[in-house]
């Protein structure tokens, strides 16, 4: 029988052993070139079923009220972008009054979205902002991206 030295405390133990008598800390599995090459194929396999299983979202399918919920969450980051401490950023509960459309133009929807947020200054005092955020929502881009038309904090 072989052995080898183990990984944690250095000691000799048999080549086969899962766990280490010494110590008692599981070896890792090694994973040979066949196994890896059957999790990378099943992985990609996945990943190109997904679409399918997935369908396509459109707008038409999304009430209003969806909309501004998500334009609320992205107005939430795109504030905290212009925070001084973002990671401290309390925002509230989501609120139909937050959110307005503005317009719904052939190039998307434009939501003005109006909240406050509790968040840390440079001096580590929390402090309450208001917050005013332009929204554009971009539903025939191939990304159904959310773009800043603009971010107020007072």
């Amino acid at each position: 029988m072989t052995e080898k030295k183990c990984k944690y405390c250095a000691m000799m133990i048999p080549s086969d052993a899962k766990i280490c008598p010494h110590c008692r800390k599981t070896l890792g599995i090694r994973w040979n070139g066949i196994g890896c090459f059957f999790l990378i194929i099943g992985i990609i396999g996945l990943l190109a079923i997904i679409p399918i299983l997935g369908g396509k979202t459109n707008i038409t399918q999304h009430t209003d009220e969806d909309n501004m919920k998500v334009a609320y969450q992205v107005s939430q980051r795109f504030v905290s972008r212009h925070l001084k401490a973002p990671a401290t950023a309390d925002f509230p509960y989501y609120d139909s009054s937050f959110v307005k459309v503005r317009a719904k133009e052939e190039k998307g929807i434009i939501f003005d979205v109006s909240a406050y947020v509790d968040a840390q200054n440079a001096f580590g005092a929390k402090l309450r902002k208001n917050c005013e955020c332009a929204i554009l929502y971009v539903p025939a881009d191939i990304n159904k991206e959310w773009k800043s038309l603009g971010c107020k904090i007072k």
